[in-house]
């Protein structure tokens, strides 16, 4: 697989000419798509069975900026890391919230970094006129970040197949 993300790269070189948290535009979406679809397989646990669909959700929302997608890149232009987000009416409250998902390292990247490259997703939640941001996760990791980014667990979210 690391080969097929080495192209992966390459094509963001096309897109992409700082060193920063940048959002792909959604014309640029194809490009990476392999590199977003592996890192929803990695960082959001959805089982096998429903993963085609997950995919396709995602892709329509993301081709029609319903949802965008946020990449990292280091001093090589490597992709380092990316995540995807979706303006949504809060669960809890209704309230516009920006809600975070797919949060991914392709190589390892610091707390640090993250809290970093997470400031352009709240000034991006801002800009929408977000109330706030909220995010799902189980994995370790991810719940790291989410923790040094500032964000406070709320609730905690069940599943029993039936």
């Amino acid at each position: 697989m690391v080969s097929h993300i080495e192209t992966i790269y390459q094509c963001l070189n096309r897109i992409c000419e700082v060193v920063m948290s940048i959002r792909i535009p959604p014309n640029q979406i194809p490009i990476v798509w392999d590199a977003i679809k592996f890192a929803m397989v990695n960082a959001d646990n959805i089982p096998e069975k429903d993963r085609q669909v997950y995919f396709n959700r995602t892709l329509q929302s993301l081709l029609s900026s319903k949802a965008q997608c946020f990449v990292r890149r280091n001093e090589e232009k490597r992709l380092m890391a990316l995540l995807i987000t979706r303006i949504v009416a809060d669960e809890v409250t209704g309230e516009k919230s920006l809600h975070v998902s797919s949060l991914y390292s392709f190589y390892p990247v610091s707390i640090e970094q993250w809290v970093e490259d997470f400031k352009p997703i709240i000034e991006y939640a801002s800009k929408t006129k977000c109330n706030k941001i909220t995010a799902y996760a189980n994995n370790p990791k991810a719940i790291e970040i989410i923790e040094a980014v500032g964000m406070q667990e709320r609730f905690r979210s069940f599943l029993m197949e039936v």
